[in-house]
């Protein structure tokens, strides 16, 4: 048994074994997959031509001549079969079993011949001995041609597939990547098996080369079993980087214990096995944590942009939850993914909770009609999410057998430009969907994609689902707010609906002068609001009928700075104070309550001025018989430009009033 098991048989034992395990897994992952079924029948081949070769190098010095040749001829059925069986592979994979069918029949009938040859001597001739071994084939006369069709169809294959990776995108393109790879691998090792029936014993390439067929092999089924693959040449270089650092750390490692115990025999005369203890303790403690951080700088220094988009989608999921306002959250959601993943379409699903609707709120790269989208419970994509808890990839399915509910599935993301959709879970509800569309590079998502974006998801979840209860306070207070000023309006009859008018023309102003939207919504409740401070004004002062004494109109200036103080102990309106004390300032520097002019008045402040006088001067007072058209206002408001009025403001107004949007 000692010589059984020699350098040459070990490598081919454990090979096939190797393979035999992979195939088998692959085949049970999906047994009606042809892709699966023809990679199974594939490394069935191989691994009877793997056990075979090594009980023919496991023979060498135990059996005789006749059985070395035995082991010789049968370990050629696996081979004769090898590339039949890969030509089908590469076919089945790219879809093209139909327009060569002709090849394959011409593979399987060439192997069927040689397989009916191999007892004869023209394939396998007799044995001889090649270096350090005894017994190695004596090709024959017609083995030159198997040879030929051998190397035929593996170049045939492999070229199939390099004309198919110019044509590929996306997954596919990374599939073929790693079938390249893996099958150059695989056959280059191969191939040095070759070389002993020449005459040639390249030692130790010879049994060592052995080993790149399972590894080939492994790769291979690691592309078919999982879809999301890292990218070929990350992998190839971190590998490569990753064991050049660990053998450097090993050495540097090696070189401590020798030199400690070098140093330590030096100064005591004696060896320690103490001292070995205490350098390899040393060593075990801190291995993990130097190669790990060696490991961050290679992927930092090496792999930069890989790294620093990972960093960003991390670090930007941990943040979104201070973001209460939910379009501003939503917008964001889906600007960094799109520009971080290099994508060009993206949305965002939210639920509706009063219709049972899924609308898409947020979207980039999409038709503008797609806010009119709506999905309901019944929608087959919203069932799959709700039930399977995790994110679907699209050109997953495509590795299933396919169903009628993969192909709904797929019809709904398609319609979507979705290649992912990442459910938005809440207290185990599902709130929403964010829909990423293909990669602009063609790559597919890997992994390490999908697990961030996975946090993400969460982390996006809890922050829509705050900004929604931030949202309903809003409303809440919003309706507080109101109720409050019509309990004032109700002080002073002529001002009923007042505040209203207001806040829609003000909010008009602000959007002709593309004022933003968090700044709107301050100017929304500085509208409803302006007026609270009336409440300190006496009722027979705000509905006295004429003129008003210098004692009353005092007392009517009081105003703004009681409505200031009201809010005061409102936090959320904190940003709201200054437009409502300074709302009756004049652009002359002549207003109430701090004579401010100008700039120094707060832009909210001037625009709700105007929108103030402009509802005023068209509303019914008590000081006034009859109200002004909405023509003579506005001629009133411009004369008062520029003492008055901010006149850019001004200018806005007229503007608005000739688009007939102050129409209400």
């Amino acid at each position: 048994m000692e010589n059984f098991l020699n350098l040459y048989s070990i490598p081919s034992f454990i090979g096939a074994l190797t393979i035999s395990v992979i195939g088998s897994y692959v085949f049970s992952r999906n047994v009606a997959g042809r892709i699966n079924r023809y990679f199974a029948l594939y490394c069935l081949s191989v691994a009877f031509w793997s056990t075979c070769q090594g009980f023919l190098y496991g023979s060498q010095d135990v059996d005789t001549k006749t059985a070395a040749f035995f082991w010789a001829r049968i370990q050629h059925v696996g081979i004769i079969f090898i590339p039949t069986f890969f030509m089908h592979f590469i076919f089945v994979f790219l879809n093209e079993t139909k327009q060569e069918k002709r090849s394959l029949i011409l593979a399987y009938l060439f192997s069927v011949i040689f397989l009916c040859l191999l007892p004869t001597g023209l394939m396998a001739k007799d044995m001889k001995p090649v270096g350090s071994l005894r017994y190695i084939l004596v090709p024959g006369i017609l083995y030159p041609f198997f040879a030929i069709f051998f190397a035929t169809c593996v170049f045939y294959g492999l070229r199939k597939l390099f004309r198919a990776l110019k044509v590929s995108t996306g997954v596919k393109s990374s599939q073929i990547k790693y079938f390249l790879f893996a099958f150059i691998l695989g056959y280059a090792g191969a191939s040095l098996n070759f070389s002993l029936p020449l005459g040639w014993e390249l030692y130790p390439l010879n049994p060592y080369g052995t080993y790149a067929i399972p590894i080939y092999v492994f790769i291979v089924a690691y592309t078919i079993v999982r879809y999301h693959l890292l990218d070929i040449s990350i992998v190839i270089k971190r590998t490569m980087l990753y064991a050049i650092l660990t053998t450097g750390i090993i050495g540097v490692y090696v070189v401590v214990i020798l030199l400690s115990e070098y140093i330590f025999k030096t100064t005591t005369g004696h060896t320690s096995l103490l001292a070995r203890i205490f350098a390899s303790f040393i060593i075990a403690i801190t291995f993990l944590p130097l190669r790990q951080r060696i490991e961050l700088f290679i992927d930092r220094v090496f792999f930069r942009t890989k790294y620093d988009y990972q960093k960003t989608l991390l670090t930007f999921s941990q943040s979104l939850s201070a973001i209460l306002d939910l379009r501003t959250l939503l917008d964001l959601i889906i600007r960094v993914t799109t520009s971080t993943l290099k994508i060009n379409k993206a949305s965002v699903m939210l639920l509706n909770k009063s219709t049972d609707y899924y609308f898409v709120t947020s979207f980039r790269g999409l038709p503008y009609t797609c806010r009119n989208w709506k999905f309901n419970m019944e929608s087959k994509l919203i069932s799959w999410l709700t039930n399977e808890k995790k994110i679907t990839v699209r050109s997953n399915f495509y590795k299933k057998p396919l169903s009628i509910l993969h192909f709904h599935i797929m019809a709904e993301m398609r319609l979507l430009r979705s290649a992912v959709a990442i459910p938005l879970f809440y207290k185990q509800e599902l709130i929403g969907i964010l829909n990423l569309g293909e990669k602009l590079s063609g790559e597919p998502y890997t992994n390490e994609d999908l697990e961030l974006l996975d946090t993400l998801g969460s982390e996006s979840a809890i922050a829509i689902s705050n900004a929604n209860l931030f949202n309903t306070l809003e409303k809440t207070y919003l309706q507080t707010i109101q109720a409050l000023a019509q309990a004032i309006e109700a002080k002073d009859k002529s001002t009923r609906g007042h505040s209203e008018r207001v806040t829609k023309v003000a909010i008009e102003i602000a959007k002709e002068l593309n004022i933003g939207r968090d700044d709107i919504v301050l100017l929304q409740y500085a509208s409803i609001l302006h007026d609270v401070g009336k409440i300190a004004v006496e009722e027979d002062i705000l509905n006295k009928p004429g003129k008003l004494s210098d004692y009353e109109y005092e007392r009517i200036k009081i105003h703004p700075v009681k409505g200031e103080e009201i809010i005061a102990p409102v936090a959320f309106l904190e940003k709201v104070k200054p437009i409502i004390r300074y709302h009756h300032e004049r652009f002359d520097g002549t207003g109430y309550p701090d004579g401010l002019r100008g700039n120094s008045i707060p832009l909210l402040a001037r625009i709700l001025s105007v929108a103030d006088v402009f509802d005023a001067l068209i509303s019914e007072r008590p000081y006034r018989v009859f109200r002004m058209s909405d023509e003579d206002a506005l001629t009133e408001i411009q004369k008062c430009s520029g003492t008055q009025f901010d006149p850019e403001i001004v200018r806005a107004l007229l503007r608005l009033a000739q688009s007939n949007k102050l129409i209400f």
